[in-house]
């Protein structure tokens, strides 16, 4: 019950992060374009992120889903701290538009504490 309360926990994150890109779209697509995100990445990034949080949240956790969601949130992991070390002034777009901010180092925290979920709820 536990591993599935965390992975339900970074499932909300993902749905709500994906549904949010969804709704902003035009905003989502330009940011990850000053991003230096591909075109190809920017438009699979909300439906991975829904399609994610769906199965964290209405599946039980399982290695394969919990792994590919670790996966995803190191690579965005990895891409804000690249940003929060260039000092780079374009938002972040994790959450659409509802966040018009550049990344800062309390969003790595964030995404580090997401990931701890996900570890802690492959290993129990």
């Amino acid at each position: 019950m536990s591993a599935w309360l965390l992975a339900a926990c970074v499932g909300a994150v993902f749905l709500f992060a994906g549904v949010q890109k969804a709704m902003s779209w035009s905003t989502w697509r330009s940011d990850a374009s000053s991003q230096g995100v591909s075109g190809i990445v920017a438009i699979a990034v909300p439906f991975i992120e829904v399609t994610l949080g769906v199965a964290l949240i209405a599946l039980p956790p399982t290695g394969e889903v919990l792994v590919m969601a670790l996966v995803v949130m190191c690579l965005f992991t990895v891409h804000l701290v690249r940003q929060v070390l260039l000092e780079d002034t374009v938002p972040c777009g994790c959450f659409g538009s509802r966040r018009r901010r550049p990344p800062e180092w309390r969003d790595v925290w964030r995404n580090m504490g997401l990931m701890t979920c996900l570890v802690v709820s492959l290993v129990i």
